[in-house]
């Protein structure tokens, strides 16, 4: 069956996002002197049902960078870890954009979806307005209180955006989401550069 509608994930595949891998890591530790380790330490199983609060919309920037504080001991502030989200999220993922608009172009259907909390999605937003021209559907966590490792997600994403899942890539730089999307029927590609990912559409006669 031919492929119509292409769902692009966000974070770490147009743009750097905020783990500690990538150059959210490097600014931790030489703008915060925070070391890659103990800035992963938010991501535990103790502080993770925090995290997913924040980027379901039900809790703000400033609350849960606040106990991120307390519960790890750093001595900083929340505003530190706001100024560096916003600078690196304006670094893009060369390449990708590019693809998306080629994409755009042979009137495929652009699906994002993306984890994030409100103040991150205003920053996106800000920082690459054409999103809502190039994208039919844009699902931000934050504004439908659904994220990815929701058992139901794709099942929403599939419903809600009238998609065929067989007619459907996902691409996410994140194997488990892939394998979620594959499990709800929608062949995924897992991202690890734009050169990679131009091959296997050129294989997959996308592009």
């Amino acid at each position: 069956m031919k492929t119509k509608n292409i769902i692009f994930d966000w974070n770490e595949v147009f743009a750097n996002g905020i783990y500690a891998a990538g150059k959210m890591g490097d600014l931790v530790e030489r703008e915060l002197g925070l070391s890659r380790k103990d800035y992963a330490a938010k991501d535990s199983e103790f502080n993770w049902p925090l995290c997913q609060e924040l980027n379901r919309g039900k809790l703000t920037e400033r609350a849960y960078w606040e106990s991120m504080i307390q519960q790890n001991g750093w001595s900083l502030r929340p505003e530190q870890f706001a100024a560096l989200t916003d600078s690196v999220i304006k670094y893009p993922i060369l390449g990708t954009t590019e693809i998306a608009r080629e994409l755009y172009d042979k009137r495929y259907k652009l699906i994002l979806v993306s984890d994030v909390w409100q103040e991150l999605k205003e920053r996106i937003l800000r920082a690459y307005p054409w999103i809502p021209g190039m994208f039919d559907k844009v699902y931000w966590s934050c504004d439908y209180g659904r994220i990815k490792s929701d058992a139901d997600y794709f099942d929403f994403i599939i419903n809600d955006a009238d998609i065929n899942p067989a007619e459907s890539i996902f691409i996410d730089d994140y194997h488990v989401n892939t394998e979620r999307a594959e499990q709800a029927g929608i062949t995924s590609i897992v991202f690890n550069d734009a050169i990679q990912l131009r091959t296997i559409l050129k294989i997959l006669g996308i592009l």
